[in-house]
């Protein structure tokens, strides 16, 4: 697991790890199917530098928003749940949030009605909660 460094600029961390997630998007695109070391790393990073900025029902919310695709079946209609990111990247001001919704409507725009991007999509999703639960133990720190 990545372990947070206190020794270094804070806000610039944060933004190198979102940039970090964006360089391995086409490994997301691709995560069903396994993951690289790096890549995996670069989610750990990006939810312990941004814990603070991301609630847990926010990061349900998003991922519930893919499970109700899956269950309907209709691909397609993930990209009119890119309106619901936009309202939720709307009522906040946290960067972080703001950060990864942004990155998120990128993936959900690549996947359109790719049924093998979009279980990889769904399985990013479960690593950004998985992740989250175990920062979050840490997040007074």
């Amino acid at each position: 697991m990545y372990k947070k460094d206190n020794n270094v600029d804070f806000k610039t961390i944060k933004g190198s790890s979102f940039n970090e997630m964006v360089k391995y998007k086409e490994n997301f695109l691709k995560m069903n199917k396994g993951i690289d070391e790096d890549s995996l790393l670069s989610i750990q990073k990006f939810i312990c530098y941004n814990v603070k900025d991301i609630s847990v029902s926010q990061l349900r919310n998003i991922y519930n928003l893919i499970l109700d695709v899956k269950r309907d079946g209709d691909y397609s209609a993930l990209s009119l749940k890119r309106i619901k990111l936009a309202y939720i990247a709307g009522r906040t001001d946290k960067y972080g949030l703001k950060n990864l919704i942004g990155f998120l409507d990128i993936l959900f725009n690549e996947v359109g009605t790719d049924t093998d991007k979009f279980e990889s999509l769904r399985t990013y999703a479960e690593a950004l909660v998985a992740y989250h639960k175990y920062y979050e133990s840490f997040k007074s720190n």
